[in-house]
């Protein structure tokens, strides 16, 4: 097989991309091929809003592997080339090389598709309305933000991206807003405790949409659904994605109810040799039958890289995925696991996360929601100063095990005062009534 006909074609290079492309690399090391518009790929998206805000000051510390480091490990890879038509039954693809200007095809045996979503939203027009998903709209934003006459963000959306935002923006000492309808953010029971942490640091917490921007040459004023207008020098546009690209839009494959593509769990499209991963695909469950749309970079990795390996003819098989997620915000920990059930019980509470006479000791509020009395754990949530991941990844375990209350309070955890006490929170919080020596 000569160079231009490769084992396998990767359109993309995030985390679903190059996991699948390094794991076939592993059995085709030079056949395979990542083609990606970015002048940058194997970049840390989820670091990039610490990049816009300063506390990530070198931009540089996010990208995980150079070019060359990639071809080290068997990728051919093609930068600055945008995919413009996929013809799935010639099996090639037409792309623009954005260096050059010229265009090119690619024949393909294998493909695997993780182009990713789309983040379309009005005011795009405007310089200083920026939702930064990328190295190069992040390092756009992180410029807006450090001119002296940049004072006021708007954030809008508060789902974690939003929420991470804004903690850059008061990092860098911004006047911040942020707008969310919602009722309940990240969709937490105890979402009172994100927002009074929120006030806490200064965030002005709006309930409202966004229903357009004023302005001539830069926007100066955010509309409200409530009628009110928000002055302000930079707008962060956090609001998701669309598993959808313009790229795919024509391709006749399988799609699932929010427009996804839908794969099996070797990351198999509805036509042969085709597959994908990434946030433009619904992937299958882990808590049940069905498929989700999870935009997130674990869930992307761990399918491009089964992907990667069922393409090249290798053994793999996806698990699932089971919707769970953390962020920082400010001070606290957040984090997440599963789906509540329509009729759950509920067990809540606060504890301490180490020995109650240890100096400095943090606090833990934890949800957790079982399928009924005596029923598994379907889900949890945690929000506290300190443990609130740690727990969510033992009770994300606990979900998959399908462990009831009882199960969890007898379970055995490590123990010593300086991190944690004799009686995990979650043991507190499934035996609320028990007196614990």
């Amino acid at each position: 097989m000569s160079f231009s006909e490769p084992v396998l074609v990767v359109l993309g290079g995030g985390a679903a991309g190059l996991a699948g492309a390094v794991e076939a690399a592993r059995i085709y090391p030079g056949r395979v091929m990542v083609l990606d518009q970015a002048p940058l790929i194997s970049v840390g998206t989820c670091g990039l809003p610490y990049l816009v805000g300063g506390q990530i000051a070198r931009p540089e510390a996010l990208v995980l592997n150079d070019a060359a480091q990639l071809e080290a490990r068997g990728l051919v890879v093609r930068l600055h080339s945008r995919v413009q038509s996929i013809d799935l039954t010639a099996r090639r693809v037409t792309y623009q090389d954005l260096e050059r200007g010229s265009q090119g095809t690619l024949p393909f045996q294998n493909l695997l598709l993780t182009l990713g979503g789309q983040c379309d939203f009005p005011g795009a027009h405007f310089a200083n309305v920026i939702s930064p998903r990328d190295m190069v709209t992040s390092l756009r934003a992180r410029a807006w933000m450090g001119q002296p006459e940049c004072r006021r963000v708007l954030v809008v959306g508060a789902g974690y991206l939003g929420l991470e935002l804004a903690e850059a923006a008061r990092f860098a000492g911004k006047k911040v807003t942020v707008v969310d309808p919602t009722d309940r953010l990240l969709g937490l029971t105890r979402s009172d405790l994100v927002e009074a942490e929120l006030k806490r640091q200064g965030v002005d917490l709006q309930r409202a949409r966004l229903v357009a921007w004023e302005g001539e040459g830069l926007a100066r004023q955010g509309v409200l659904s409530d009628g009110q207008r928000l002055p302000f020098d930079l707008a962060l546009v956090a609001t998701g994605v669309r598993p959808t690209h313009s790229a795919l839009q024509e391709l006749s494959l399988e799609r699932g109810p929010t427009g996804g593509i839908r794969v099996d769990r070797q990351g198999r499209t509805s036509r042969g040799g085709v597959f994908a991963a990434g946030d433009g695909c619904e992937i299958p469950r882990r808590d049940g039958p069905g498929h989700v749309f999870l935009p997130l970079a674990r869930p992307a990795a761990l399918l491009g890289r089964v992907a990667g390996a069922v393409a090249v003819g290798q053994p793999g098989r996806f698990h699932g995925c089971l919707p769970c997620g953390s962020v920082k915000v400010f001070d606290l920990e957040v984090a997440w696991a599963g789906t509540p059930p329509e009729q759950a019980e509920v067990f809540a509470g606060r504890s301490s996360t180490r020995s109650s006479y240890w100096p400095d000791n943090g606090w833990l509020d934890l949800t957790l929601f079982f399928a009924g009395p005596g029923g598994p754990l379907r889900a949890a949530q945690a929000v506290g100063s300190e443990g609130a991941v740690a727990r969510i990844q033992t009770l994300a375990l606990a979900i998959e095990q399908n462990l009831a209350a009882d199960q969890l309070a007898n379970s055995d955890y490590a123990y010593t005062p300086p991190f944690s006490g004799l009686w995990d929170p979650i043991v507190r919080t499934v035996r609320p009534s028990k007196r614990w020596a």
